[in-house]
């Protein structure tokens, strides 16, 4: 077996462009290993400067319990989602980069955000960690592919392709930029169709 250097597209720090975060009796932080006490945190290195900010500023409203995630848009927009919005929440909107917040139900300002040109997300929603990251995935998977054929005699049958577990449509967008007539299949689908500058 043929072992691959480890890729490192990311900085050491400041990377982390989603997180996910608990909130018990008004204090912000993470679970200890192996357990559900919390271990409240103030700030975190791997995290964008826009999601430290945001989370400096969520310290000082009162969240209810329960899980809280936020996400930054390549703007630096944030936006988050707390188990339920309460009287007072759309005070948070302008605050530390926050330009959304919502709920399962309910979203003030902008909580669903353009991560990257055609792939949106909302927090909580799965996204590649750190966009450097997803770049580094996309040009592999673009490069293990390669282009579509386009000779008039294989262009017909081998320019398709199907994606599994396609998500908010990842490697679709550049899987299409390179030709590729692409079936996208998962099990829900993604907030918004791939953007038309993206279909072939």
């Amino acid at each position: 077996m043929e072992m691959l250097p480890l890729m490192t597209p990311c900085a050491p720090r400041h990377w982390r462009r989603r997180v996910s975060l608990h909130v018990e009796a008004g204090e912000l932080g993470l679970y200890a290993q192996a357990s559900h006490r919390l271990v409240a945190v103030s700030e975190c290195s791997q995290l964008e400067p826009a999601l430290q900010r945001a989370l400096t500023a969520l310290r000082s409203h009162p969240l209810p319990d329960g899980e809280v995630a936020l996400v930054v848009d390549a703007h630096g927009g944030v936006a988050v989602r707390v188990p339920r919005l309460w009287p007072g929440a759309e005070q948070l909107l302008g605050q530390g980069g926050i330009v959304g917040v919502c709920d399962s139900e309910r979203a003030l300002g902008r909580a669903e955000l353009e991560l990257e040109p055609g792939l949106w997300a909302r927090p909580g929603d799965f996204a590649q960690a750190s966009a450097a990251g997803n770049a580094a995935l996309i040009g592999l998977v673009r490069a293990w592919i390669g282009k579509a054929p386009t000779s008039p005699a294989e262009a017909s049958a081998s320019r398709r392709a199907v994606e599994l577990y396609a998500g908010g449509g990842n490697f679709t967008r550049g899987l299409v930029a390179d030709g590729w007539q692409v079936t996208a299949s998962d099990v829900a689908a993604p907030r918004r169709p791939v953007a038309p500058a993206f279909v072939a």
